[in-house]
């Protein structure tokens, strides 16, 4: 056995490319297509008259063979040609869906690694400029026009992840600069907020869509649940600050609207969450504990911060306050805020 490699089912593995041929959405109209060509071929086949009379091994029973069958063993060639095409298409779809499908659960992986959105989250409740980031996107920027060999509904969704992303680094790089202070700050609401809320806006926006590409993008089923799963972790934390900002606006308002009409979809998911979680008590295997873990993080925040209509954040979900005393005041009033008349609102 080779240590220096990761253990492989080379069974599966063998045919692993094939199966998925058959069944990726990616390849649903270029499996149509060999199936067609493959019927025909063995309709075709059937209909190949035997050679003529004699010894079929001579050279002119084989000269024979081939001049009564002309016409067919061409088709046979060319519908044989159009299976080889479409299966080299396919490949070729799956190898773009896979790197974007990478490049997106990477950046999703290293956001929930560095606890980016908690960190944002925090510091834009104690009232600090958010820092700007800097995400290199390699794949989005050399090899964007490829995705034209996918779906539409696929394309769309990469699209929507990565032009959230670029919009939220422009909106950080906007938000990054000091508060006012004085009577001046007391007045009005410094300007570097309303660009912190519509730069953690556009990255929940980011998170949402990139677990609906990856969703897109991911044929196996295992390695998918663990992408959307990191994805949630970034996507969570936000969407609950904008409820509690947004909640307390007028119904009419399209942000109110969009923020408070994804609840029932959460509650939906992380019931779903945690039926995926009792299933997988009796399994032990690497992914599967992995996707349990990862899931229990996820219902675990969902809990912790949602309390019937409630939506909050528990003490333990902020980072560590470096000055705890000077800013328990300000954090208060975003721990179970509900958004009704005499809550603790929208600190301005």
């Amino acid at each position: 056995m080779d240590w220096s490699r990761p253990s492989t089912d080379s069974f599966g593995a063998l045919f692993s490319h094939f199966f998925r041929f058959f069944s990726s959405r990616h390849s649903r109209d270029l499996m149509i297509i060999a199936a067609v060509a493959f019927v025909l071929v063995i309709l075709v086949v059937l209909q190949i008259s035997p050679t003529s009379p004699g010894d079929p091994s001579s050279a002119g029973g084989f000269r024979r063979f081939l001049s009564d069958n002309t016409a067919a063993l061409a088709f046979v060639g060319g519908g044989l040609g159009v299976i080889g095409w479409a299966y080299q298409a396919a490949n070729l779809r799956f190898g773009v869906a896979d790197i974007f499908a990478a490049e997106i659960a990477t950046i999703c992986r290293v956001a929930a690694v560095g606890d980016l959105m908690p960190i944002l989250v925090d510091r834009y409740i104690d009232g600090k400029p958010l820092p700007p980031i800097t995400v290199p996107l390699v794949v989005f920027e050399d090899i964007f026009k490829d995705l034209e060999v996918l779906d539409s509904n696929v394309v769309g969704a990469v699209t929507e992840f990565y032009m959230y992303l670029r919009e939220l680094q422009s909106a950080l790089e906007g938000a990054h600069e000091p508060a006012p202070g004085g009577a001046e700050a007391a007045a009005h609401p410094p300007p570097h907020r309303h660009r912190s809320l519509h730069a953690i806006y556009n990255a929940f926006l980011a998170f949402e869509s990139a677990r609906n590409a990856i969703g897109a993008l991911v044929d196996d089923g295992e390695l998918r649940q663990e992408h959307v799963l990191t994805a949630l972790q970034g996507e969570l934390p936000a969407y609950f600050l904008l409820y509690m900002e947004y909640a307390k606006a007028k119904e009419d308002d399209v942000r109110h609207k969009r923020i408070v009409g994804r609840l029932p979809g959460y509650q939906g998911l992380i019931e779903s969450l945690k039926d995926l979680i009792a299933s997988l008590k009796e399994k032990n295997t690497p992914q599967a504990r992995r996707i349990r873990d990862l899931a229990s993080r996820v219902t675990d925040l969902w809990d912790e911060s949602v309390d019937g209509k409630k939506i909050g954040f528990s003490h333990r979900f902020l980072t560590p306050a470096i000055d705890a005393e000077t800013r328990r005041t300000r954090r208060a009033e975003y721990l179970w805020t509900d958004g009704t008349e005499g809550s603790p609102g929208r600190i301005n």
